[in-house]
């Protein structure tokens, strides 16, 4: 499969951005102060959130489909630090699904953002109501739709 110059730049900066949570989650805390990452108001809502969002799409699930305990870690190290805004979508495979486990302990903690690139009312509701059930959340922060290319 080839590769794009975006998709590269992409997995670089998530694999650097998994390097360092994972690096910084190793280190003692006497050793290393941890900050939480800063927060913006976000919308008309004025939702609490992170201004660094973890994707959850390809390059997570590259990492992380055949190893949930480290995936498991990096949301759970993510959450340590602050991070809130998570970001999944319908078009993502099984994303949805391998963060359920960290989610539903920690439900109130995180902003969820998810992508839907269904055109009609039927459509989308179903893919809200299949978000739900993958991710066994009760609700959605952020419902995105976009446009297929």
């Amino acid at each position: 499969m080839k590769s794009s110059r975006r998709d590269f730049l992409r997995r670089l900066l998530f694999g650097g951005a998994v390097a360092g949570l994972f690096s910084r989650a190793a280190s003692s805390s006497a050793e290393t102060e941890s900050r939480l990452v800063d927060r913006r108001k976000l919308g008309r809502v004025q939702a609490d959130v992170s201004i660094l969002g973890l994707g959850l799409g390809a390059a997570f699930l590259d990492a992380f489909e055949q190893r949930l305990d480290a995936g498991h870690a990096l949301l759970e190290s993510a959450l340590a630090r602050g991070i809130n805004y998570w970001d999944t979508g319908r078009s993502y495979g099984p994303s949805e699904s391998m963060i359920a486990p960290v989610l539903a302990g920690n439900r109130s903690r995180v902003f969820l953002a998810s992508k839907s690139d269904a055109r009609d009312y039927n459509a989308t509701l179903s893919g809200v109501s299949r978000c739900f059930g993958l991710t066994m959340s009760i609700y959605i922060n952020c419902m995105i739709l976009v446009r297929r290319s």
